[in-house]
């Protein structure tokens, strides 16, 4: 009686394979074992497709149309600087094309060129409707696009129905000056569709445009902005996007920061001058659950900004942004007294203030976070005695 060949239950092969999802070259090996070894190898050997430059950009497209059974598996595209960091529009959306399965997208320190312009017409070029499904993910970092190229930036959103979630970051040192005036006329398409927008040094009008004139105004969930060129004329452009997007009851979370460039409101406040945080209009935003206001220093003026909140806000979280130079003088330039007076009056009794590290997972970290978290149980007696302060424990980490 001949043998039969021996036979593993396919969720015990799952397991072994997953458990390869780093090691390549063992999972090409495993590959070739059997048919079904082969399914499970290639969801992990595919699963992100790289691409550094514009030979492999071609190749790409040429190897998955002679492999359409690969192709489904590749569920991220990273596009990143190699030997030209360059690529042409027109050569991401061939590759976006021959990847029917990507749910996940990010381009990062590459320049992007503009599609040719049409021939022979002073007419504007209609924006173009979606090309392809919804994505997931779309990150963007350090690209022309996210510097002064925010057309392009624009058509790249609407190529999709729908993104979940999109970040686009932005070195502060990098950032190129711009008349606002010129972003404000950059309109993006109807159909773009954010529900999460995290965007770091991108210029005010942008912003605004991106949110309030698309339909990411009625999805929007969640809003991280911060800008480390921000400045006191920026925010009658962010209070417009919030009062229009507000009332729309969709967005429950803001991230806020740093503010370096208005923490002046003090000087304002002594020569005379209203605190200008009611300008950001937060108080339109009848739906927002959470506030994280990023800074490196606890001042009277936040309890001002905090004061702007709508009654729905149940957690006020200050995420600390210092480096060990800072930390060094941190106790002194905040203003603990005046703070925990201003923020342990009634009208704030509605929220708790979380108070927690920007690292949690450095070691040497950990040390200097506890002694500052003892410094403000003892210099924020008021919150404390009302049970409404909250602060990262390091230690359970």
């Amino acid at each position: 009686m001949p043998l039969s060949k021996p036979h593993f239950p396919a969720e015990l092969v799952d397991v072994v394979i997953d458990f390869l999802h780093d090691d390549p070259r063992t999972l090409k090996t495993c590959a070739l074992v059997s048919r079904s070894w082969l399914i499970s190898s290639r969801y992990h050997l595919f699963h992100t497709y790289t691409i550094s430059d514009r030979l492999k950009a071609q190749n790409c497209v040429i190897f998955f149309k002679i492999t359409p059974d690969v192709a489904p598996y590749v569920r991220r595209l990273e596009v990143k600087r190699g030997f030209d960091h360059f690529i042409e529009f027109s050569e991401l959306v061939n590759v976006l094309h021959s990847l029917p399965s990507i749910r996940s997208l990010a381009i990062s320190e590459i320049s992007i060129g503009k599609p040719q312009p049409r021939q022979n017409t002073h007419e504007p070029e209609p924006l173009p409707g979606p090309t392809f499904g919804a994505l997931e993910e779309l990150t963007v970092t350090t690209c022309n696009i996210t510097t002064h190229e925010f057309s392009l930036l624009f058509r790249l959103l609407g190529l999709f129905t729908e993104i979940r979630r999109v970040e686009l970051v932005q070195r502060a040192t990098a950032r190129i000056w711009l008349m606002y005036t010129a972003l404000r006329s950059i309109i993006p398409a109807h159909h773009i569709s954010i529900v999460h927008l995290l965007a770091w040094n991108i210029p005010p009008p942008v912003i605004a445009n991106l949110v309030s004139r698309t339909r990411t105004a009625d999805v929007l969930q969640t809003l991280d902005f911060r800008d480390h060129m921000l400045k006191w004329a920026d925010v009658d452009e962010l209070g417009a996007m919030f009062a229009d997007i507000g009332p729309r009851r969709t967005l429950r979370r803001v991230v806020f920061g740093p503010l370096y460039g208005l923490v002046d409101a003090s000087e304002e406040r002594e020569a005379g001058k209203p605190v200008r945080w009611s300008a950001l209009q937060l108080s339109r935003c009848d739906s927002l659950e959470e506030f994280n206001l990023r800074t490196n220093v606890i001042l009277k003026t936040h309890a001002d900004l905090f004061a702007t909140l709508p009654a729905t806000v149940k957690t006020v979280k200050f995420t600390l942004e210092w480096t060990d130079r800072e930390r060094a003088a941190l106790d002194d330039q905040c203003e603990w007294a005046t703070f925990d007076e201003a923020l342990s009056a009634q009208r704030f009794r509605g929220f708790k203030l979380a108070l927690e590290p920007m690292k949690s997972q450095d070691p040497l970290y950990r040390g200097k976070w506890t002694r500052f978290a003892a410094n403000a149980r003892e210099s924020l007696p008021l919150l404390v005695s009302q049970d409404r302060l909250v602060i990262a424990d390091l230690s359970r980490g």
